[in-house]
């Protein structure tokens, strides 16, 4: 397992599947309505900055936390003073091994709506950093 699906499973004890809910560009006049909108970034070998880390880190929790979800009772779920607690923790654990990733795990752990989504960003070279 690799840094990016073993961070969701850390986070929330694992997190589970669903739905992919990707988006395309669907409007008339889009330039292309076959593939995703892409938009303009950083160069694809830039360094990732602690800010995107904690927006990645940021998404995984809400994944986990969505994923987790069905199999809670009501009185179970992790109120939203809780999940920012969550992603606190995880920033101050995990931003400086997520400053060593590659920019396409970053891009593709972003882009994931599912466990199988992040699960597969590990294979963008998201190994666990040593």
């Amino acid at each position: 397992m690799g840094w990016i699906a073993l961070a969701c499973f850390v986070v929330a004890g694992g997190c589970g599947g669903g739905a992919n809910n990707g988006s395309r560009d669907t409007t008339p006049d889009g330039p292309d309505r076959t593939k995703p909108a892409q938009k303009e970034g950083p160069a694809p070998d830039a360094k990732l900055t602690p800010s995107e880390c904690g927006e990645m880190l940021d998404h995984i929790v809400d994944i986990a936390h969505e994923a987790r979800k069905p199999s809670l009772k009501p009185d179970e779920l992790p109120t939203g003073e809780q999940l920012a607690k969550i992603k606190e923790g995880e920033r101050e654990r995990r931003t400086e091994p997520c400053l060593l990733l590659p920019r396409s795990a970053y891009d593709c752990a972003m882009a994931a709506r599912t466990k199988a989504d992040l699960e597969s960003c590990d294979s963008m070279g998201a190994a666990p950093p040593h």
